[in-house]
């Protein structure tokens, strides 16, 4: 049987009534411009089918095993002030899955850029495909300099994800 066979069987069955899918954003302060690091918690949700993600902690926690793919963008800061970042200036960010320890960082998923000169802002995304089992958990980390967010939402920092089978 293919995967798409066994997926629609799946959900025929009853025992995966949606396919697990989110948008969330980091919404800015309503004036002004910040930073954000260390586990991003995207406190908007453009919609949570099968509500898997949790805005008051950052996490996404997968309903059933299978293939997920999740991606993450941003715009890169220097501070918490939401400044421009300048020569020198080095950002990553990590998948983390189960955890927050360097040992649950994602392999292969990180995201760095690091300031060759100037100063301005450096867009920043990173995508990952991932093999889950039900109840494990991913969140973005960001371990050196900030992510951007101002009040025109123009620019809000996403986590996004879906199962893919």
């Amino acid at each position: 049987m293919s995967k798409a066979a066994e997926l629609a069987k799946f959900i025929a069955d009853g025992t995966l009534s949606v396919r697990p899918a989110f948008r969330a954003r980091l919404d800015g302060p309503s004036s002004g411009a910040t930073g954000t690091q260390s586990t991003i918690v995207f406190n908007n949700e453009d919609f949570d089918i099968g509500e898997n993600y949790n805005t008051s902690d950052g996490l996404f926690t997968a309903p059933t095993a299978g293939v997920y793919q999740f991606m993450f963008r941003a715009l890169a800061a220097t501070n918490s002030s939401g400044g421009q970042n300048s020569a020198g200036d080095t950002f990553y960010a990590d998948f983390y899955k189960n955890g927050t320890d360097n040992a649950n960082i994602v392999p292969g998923a990180r995201e760095i850029h690091q300031q060759a000169g100037g100063s301005f802002y450096v867009s920043i995304g990173m995508t990952s495909i991932l093999q889950l089992s039900a109840s494990d958990n991913i969140r973005v980390i960001v371990g050196s300099e900030f992510v951007y967010a101002d009040g025109t939402d123009a620019y809000d920092p996403c986590f996004e994800g879906f199962l893919l089978g």
